[in-house]
């Protein structure tokens, strides 16, 4: 979730002062880069720390392009640098981001990064996911055990259905809202036990 927040905020900043298509970065202080991610709700030194972790967790990530006629596999960062003193921390992009994102931010996909970015919750995220599996359907009936495992919730509300049935609300509800500032589906969703 966090490291998908951060390369759709990464895409947004193409084409912005924060880009510097020379260098091939994006400039941005800590504060701005968190509170733009909706990733922690403070930024104080833990966050700070989970923040940076997410950061080289999506430096180690790669997307394989294959097209008919081309493909390969690109990197989205291939640095990052960072001052604790003045709070700015430079990504040092890769040379195929670029092209990367000018392609992407043309398409459905960039459209979608944006929707699950509004999402604070994994859960919610994959209820996103599962949603867009149905093609269509109006009514889709699904067994508990089933759809715990696709939201991947934990072991610890595996088996206590008051705390899933509060998952569920809240996800229901968050991406309703979310699907609402969107206008994508032009429908929420409910459910019935």
């Amino acid at each position: 979730e966090k490291e998908l927040k951060i390369f759709e905020y990464l895409c947004c900043c193409v084409d912005t002062k924060s880009y510097n298509e020379e260098n091939n970065t994006i400039t941005t202080s800590f504060k701005e880069f968190i509170s733009v991610c909706n990733s922690y709700t403070t930024i104080g030194g833990s966050e700070r720390k989970a923040f940076k972790n997410s950061l080289k967790n999506l430096s180690d990530k790669s997307i394989l392009i294959d097209n008919k006629n081309n493909g390969g596999i690109i990197r989205i960062i291939s640095e990052v640098i960072w001052n604790n003193k003045s709070n700015i921390c430079v990504l040092y992009m890769s040379n195929s981001f670029r092209e990367f994102v000018k392609n992407l931010s043309n398409g459905y996909t960039f459209t979608e990064l944006k929707i699950i970015n509004r999402m604070s919750s994994k859960y919610t995220i994959n209820l996103y996911y599962l949603v867009q599996s149905w093609s269509g359907k109006k009514t889709v009936t699904l067994d508990i055990d089933y759809l715990r495992n696709k939201l991947q919730v934990p072991k610890s509300s595996y088996d206590n259905i008051g705390k899933f049935k509060q998952i569920l609300d809240r996800s229901i509800k968050e991406y309703n809202e979310v699907i609402d500032y969107y206008d994508k589906l032009g429908c929420k969703i409910s459910y019935k036990i």
